[in-house]
């Protein structure tokens, strides 16, 4: 997984120190992506107050969760314990976090405005997130069955859906205080995003088939 911006710049900052703590320690990197997994489902838990100060609490701890999230890579790297099981554990992890999030802010709405409309909104972004997860898994296993090189189509969207980025949008929807603005971006934006998987996944198989 490539970093994005926030990795490059604040998150692996401050990881490290971290990272030298877990490096005494026995804890995994398996161990460490479920911890920031829990930390991250807590930040969901914080949303659903749909108060602006346990918003901001809960983006806050989301953040640190993304942080946590940075351990685990560079922790396997150094013991050498990088593993197919990490990868994916780490993805899948990463993505029912954000969808938990998406979740518990349309229900804090549909609580706060009485609107099913922003039920609907939270289940359309975490269906766009969950397609573009299944698709880059299909992509995934077809690389690995026809010994593709770890280049091109699948990594580079696998390295899209989990770029810890996201953790940005969302800081900056908490603290304006319209995260509604950012149900509809994440509602419309994760569907456009597996739409545009599924383009190129039937493309990469027209190049192999």
């Amino acid at each position: 997984m490539q970093d994005g911006l926030v990795d490059r710049y604040f998150n692996r900052k401050l990881s490290g120190p971290l990272t030298r703590w877990f490096l005494k320690t026995s804890i995994t990197p398996n161990q460490i992506t479920l911890l920031s997994f829990a930390i991250g489902l807590i930040s969901a838990l914080l949303f659903l107050k749909g108060d602006y100060y346990y918003n901001i609490l809960g983006v806050a701890i989301f953040q640190f969760s993304a942080v946590l999230d940075c351990c685990d890579g560079e922790v396997a790297r150094i013991k050498s314990m990088q593993s197919r099981l990490g990868k994916w554990l780490d993805i899948v992890c990463d993505n029912i976090v954000h969808i938990a999030i998406f979740l518990a802010i349309a229900w804090a709405f549909y609580v706060l405005e009485n609107s099913p409309f922003y039920l609907t909104l939270g289940g359309f972004a975490s269906l766009g997130v969950s397609l573009s997860l299944w698709l880059v898994m299909l992509s995934e296993r077809r690389r690995k069955n026809t010994e593709m090189i770890k280049t091109g189509t699948a990594k580079e969207i696998a390295d899209m859906l989990t770029n810890r980025d996201f953790s940005v949008i969302l800081l900056l929807f908490t603290v304006i205080g319209k995260l509604d603005w950012f149900l509809w971006l994440t509602a419309v934006g994760s569907n456009l995003f597996w739409i545009i998987l599924f383009w190129l996944y039937q493309r990469e198989a027209r190049l192999l088939f």
